[in-house]
């Protein structure tokens, strides 16, 4: 029998917490006292001038700019300055002797990358699912935490840059939203028996048009996956696919009955955390980063 999550490839799982302190550690800085500060006042203007100055004449470098707080400030997915930890070193001690590797690896966390969605979706035979799609070129933009995008917030974000041969591409991102959402789509109830989920688990792909202008970092064109009691049925979209939790005890037979007939819900949704992996090559590989998620608020059948 067909399993959901089939599509998901599963490499050695390793770690960069000494790099980026779990992706949501609080930057620090440090400060002189009062008095130190006014004993070198005069001098410090002096010196400023005159880097000023001297800056003013020479050429920006290209290269990484180390930072009094430990980052450093590079260019970003679409050429912005940014400021990033270097876990370059940190990255090829636990790869010794793997070839290829990137010429550097960077960790961030406060801003983010996105590509909207056109929204295409849609729920056909498993037989007629595509075996192969285009994969087109991503408009990724930049994404600041305060940014809106579709009526969601972007609250915190985090995720890994690589850059090789001059190129800089996204490893790894999560972007987490606050804000609700209606969309339409399909559930899926989990049995148990799929690889990654948990019995009673509720899982939404939205219907055709319904995730236009939000976000979609999926390293392919589409996501997939089998609908369906007997997987008979299958979704592909330009749209994540939602994790919405354990379903609801109070309206769970409906729930149950929407899931195996394939048919159209509405969900009010909070608190989307889109997860992507765009690159599966690597052996940084984070099976949490491919999931995306949301708070299920309400469904109406």
């Amino acid at each position: 029998m067909k399993k959901i999550f089939i599509s998901i490839v599963l490499a050695l799982a390793l770690t960069l917490t000494a790099c980026n302190n779990g992706g949501m550690a609080e930057q620090t800085t440090t400060s002189q006292s009062p008095a130190q500060e006014s004993s070198q006042t005069s001098q410090t203007t002096q010196t400023e001038e005159s880097s000023a100055d001297t800056a003013s004449e020479d050429t920006a470098p290209e290269s990484e700019a180390p930072m009094a707080d430990g980052l450093i400030s590079v260019k970003g997915l679409c050429g912005e300055d940014i400021n990033v930890t270097d876990c370059t070193e940190k990255y090829r001690e636990l790869l010794p002797g793997v070839p290829n590797l990137p010429d550097s690896v960077y960790t961030y966390e406060g801003f983010g990358y996105y590509a909207p969605s056109d929204g295409k979706a849609e729920c056909c035979p498993t037989e007629e699912l595509p075996s192969s799609v285009d994969n087109p070129d991503r408009n990724f933009q930049h994404i600041d935490i305060g940014d809106n995008v579709g009526g969601l917030k972007l609250t915190n974000a985090d995720g890994m840059l690589r850059v090789d041969d001059g190129k800089v591409e996204l490893c790894k991102q999560k972007l987490y939203f606050s804000g609700s959402i209606t969309l339409k789509g399909y559930v899926y109830l989990c049995k148990g028996n799929e690889l990654y989920a948990q019995e009673d688990e509720l899982w939404f792909y939205p219907a055709d048009g319904e995730w236009e202008g939000l976000p979609f970092n999926d390293p392919i064109s589409y996501t997939s996956n089998f609908l369906g009691e007997d997987y008979d049925m299958g979704w592909y979209g330009r749209a994540p696919m939602l994790n919405l939790g354990l379903a609801p005890k109070s309206f769970r037979s409906q729930i149950s009955e929407a899931s195996d007939n394939i048919e159209e819900v509405t969900v009010a949704i909070r608190d989307v955390v889109l997860g992507s992996m765009i690159d599966h090559t690597d052996l940084f590989y984070h099976y949490d980063y491919t999931v995306s998620s949301a708070t299920l608020e309400d469904m109406t059948f």
